[in-house]
């Protein structure tokens, strides 16, 4: 698994746009660049310094946006493309990301029902993801309450 997991990485890398961002239907893509940032995060070779993952990294910096979320308009899917990009946010473990993540939560728990307590029927699926999102990074973020 760990030869398939590095083979896959190294594909990865070179498929990366000089811009830091990957690519979904020959366009970059803030969700699949999230995602493969990720990755790149979470293995003991990459991590949060090498450059791969930076240039990652500054790509979905490039794209918050005014209104807290993270995503780029064109693309629309706001709400997925901020929870992938917090999900990435929080897997570097910096500081320094901590208050971008802790502003985006803010901007994530008005439009999702469940964290709230509601209940929606089975067909809005699209919530449980960023529910879930916020869930795990406050999990692994504590609020600081001071």
């Amino acid at each position: 698994v760990e030869e398939r997991i590095a083979s896959a990485l190294k594909y990865l890398e070179t498929t990366q746009s000089p811009d830091g961002a990957w690519e979904a239907s020959g366009e970059p893509n803030l969700g699949v660049t999230s995602l493969v940032v990720k990755c790149f995060l979470q293995d003991a070779k990459y991590g949060s310094d090498h450059p791969v993952a930076k240039r990652g990294l500054a790509f979905m910096l490039k794209h918050v946006q005014p209104d807290g979320g993270i995503y780029v308009e064109a693309e629309g899917m706001k709400n997925y493309h901020t929870s992938v990009a917090l999900m990435a946010l929080a897997s570097t473990k910096r500081p320094a990301h901590a208050k971008i993540i802790k502003c985006r939560e803010i901007r994530l728990l008005p439009i999702q029902p469940q964290i709230l307590g509601l209940r929606l029927p089975e067909r809005h699926t699209p919530y449980r993801l960023t529910a879930i999102t916020v869930i795990v990074i406050r999990k692994r973020n504590p609020p600081d309450d001071k």
